[in-house]
């Protein structure tokens, strides 16, 4: 295991997706209290696309939503009416 004496100099391999999306979220959260009602909606989009296509989940199996959702259309593509993309905006 290894032994930082500061918390981000040395990163774990394991532990970067974690170190990762805390920092886009330091990120989100400076440019959020900055901007403003319009800005939000676009930071906001751009937030939920890396973490739909960049940031591995350990719940799915250390993979982003998107490959979780396309590998799920490829075992069980009865259950699907289109092929999953990510597409940006909101659900309608």
């Amino acid at each position: 295991m290894l032994r930082c004496p500061i918390p981000d100099v040395c990163i774990d391999e394991r532990r970067l997706p974690l170190f990762i999306a805390r920092a886009t979220l330091r990120d989100l959260i400076a440019e959020l209290e900055a901007r403003t009602t319009g800005d939000l909606e676009q930071t906001l989009m751009r937030y939920v696309h890396l973490y739909n296509t960049q940031l591995p989940q350990s719940a799915l199996r250390s993979r982003t939503p998107m490959q979780a959702m396309k590998d799920w259309h490829k075992s069980h593509p009865h259950l699907f009416v289109k092929s999953p993309r990510n597409h940006p905006g909101r659900d309608t």
